[in-house]
């Protein structure tokens, strides 16, 4: 029987509590035998830099990842050069994992501009397409995605890293981030400053 690996990018700027219960969620309901969390070097489609470095993020990442049975972290897309497109890093783990069944896990968010993804068709082709659907969010799905994506049973928690980011910066303290990931933050001074680490 093949192998289950499942695939979870972001920014994760900083991984919160939504980002560990979509990978419990998708480990748990989809008997993954690993889920890889892959954090971008730099977004296609967010402006701007990350407000923490790679290093920052991959290490929060590598703490977070300890919380979730069969989770491990992937430099896939941190050591590409250019923007971090998901068509790359689905084929970076097909060539990987020739046999696997990949699944590519997203939050219910991302589906209305999926199509317009870099080679979304080529995505589909090599990868399932599974949402988690934040609580009292509705499965909108567009035509291209018609049967094509499967939900998760589990809701997420509505949380923001922006909203974390501002709250480090007014409070001082990181909320809905997992306790190691929050004593990293206030521990390295992260997300004090409104602008990117150099």
């Amino acid at each position: 029987m093949p192998r289950k690996i499942g695939i979870l990018g972001g920014t994760f700027d900083p991984v919160h509590a939504g980002h560990v219960a979509l990978a419990r969620a998708a480990v748990r309901e989809l008997g993954l035998d690993a889920l890889y969390l892959v954090p971008a070097k730099r977004s296609p489609m967010k402006g701007g830099r990350p407000a923490a470095g790679a290093a920052r993020r991959l290490e929060m990442l590598r703490l977070a990842a300890r919380e979730v049975p069969r989770c491990r972290v992937s430099r896939a897309e941190l050591d590409r050069s250019g923007p971090s497109y998901t068509a790359g890093t689905v084929r970076a783990f097909r060539r990987k994992f020739p046999r696997a069944r990949l699944h590519l896990i997203v939050g219910s968010d991302c589906l209305a501009g999926f199509p317009r993804w870099k080679d979304s068709g080529a995505i589909l082709r090599e990868a399932r397409l599974v949402a988690g659907r934040r609580a009292g969010g509705r499965k909108k799905v567009p035509a291209l995605l018609a049967g094509r994506v499967e939900f998760l049973r589990s809701g997420m928690p509505r949380i923001s890293s922006t909203r974390i980011r501002a709250g480090v910066r007014r409070a001082g303290t990181g909320e809905a981030v997992p306790e190691t990931v929050r004593r990293y933050i206030l521990k390295h001074g992260l997300y004090r400053r409104p602008y990117p680490e150099g």
